[in-house]
């Protein structure tokens, strides 16, 4: 197994748009963290500051845990600074224990939390039950690629959606793309038109990362069995398929959660045109 690659928060830049006034989480109540591979140990920061790029390994998880009242309108600003900061990582939230809000964690979701657990709970089942669901995907890369300030049009972005939803059923690009009646060359023109990737790399990254999913949510299962569901004749396949798209081998993938960190590394890849100057 290769050693843990280094992955490098980007760069905000351009002017934040102005909001409401909102309280800020005490740093008694609201602490930031990391959680590395194998996900057992919290590694709690005094301040954000301190949570430097050198601190994340493949797989990183990262967070706030509260140790008070959970309120929503304290928690937001906070979480929208660590997505900024450290976009490679999958972002949680841990509660105190016993801890049952729905509508936080309701809000939570949409602001791109991946999960809501408790102090009390098994870090590495419970992460691995709810960082590889691939149920929201489409929805959550697409939220994420905003966030990276892709060039993305809102018809680029329907299309990218459906593309990661079907990625999985379709065995290539062509039959997907008319499943949902659209043609290659008028996908290949408007990904053209806004300084992205071709449909046919989407589509690979899009296998490539539904089955790292799989991988993480199976650790155990073999490589030739995941293979065989995913329509690939042998397991060299899936890792072509996966090296390609992150250059990383699934050997790499096994025992980390969490898909943020290989789309850094395919977004990293990118021309730097095929992302905005501000934000949008």
């Amino acid at each position: 197994m290769t050693s843990p690659t280094l992955l490098f928060p980007y760069p905000v830049v351009g002017p934040p748009r102005p909001r409401p006034p909102q309280q800020k989480a005490s740093a008694d109540t609201a602490r930031p963290f990391l959680l590395q591979p194998p996900y057992q140990r919290l590694d709690v920061h005094s301040s954000w500051e301190t949570m430097e790029r050198r601190h994340l390994a493949a797989g990183t998880v990262a967070g706030i845990q509260v140790t008070g009242a959970p309120e929503w309108a304290s928690l937001e600003p906070a979480v929208r600074q660590l997505r900024l900061r450290l976009p490679a990582a999958s972002i949680i939230l841990i509660l105190p224990a016993g801890t049952r809000d729905l509508m936080l964690t309701a809000r939570a979701a949409r602001a791109g939390v991946r999960a809501v657990i408790g102090d009390d709970t098994a870090f590495p089942d419970a992460l691995r039950a709810a960082l590889t669901c691939p149920d929201s995907l489409p929805e959550d890369v697409v939220e994420w690629l905003y966030l990276r300030r892709l060039r993305l049009s809102p018809m680029v972005a329907s299309l990218l959606r459906e593309i990661f939803a079907h990625a999985v059923t379709c065995p290539d690009l062509s039959s997907l793309l008319a499943h949902v009646g659209l043609a290659e060359s008028s996908a290949r023109f408007r990904l053209h038109k806004r300084l992205l990737p071709t449909p046919s790399r989407w589509f690979q990254a899009a296998r490539a990362l539904h089955s790292a999913l799989r991988i993480q949510a199976e650790p155990r299962t073999s490589l030739l069995r995941i293979a065989h569901d995913f329509g690939y004749t042998d397991h060299s396949a899936l890792s072509q398929l996966v090296h390609r798209a992150f250059r990383v081998r699934p050997g790499a993938v096994r025992g980390t959660l969490g898909w943020e960190w290989l789309m850094h590394r395919w977004v990293s890849a990118l021309p730097t045109a095929s992302r905005t100057s501000h934000i949008a």
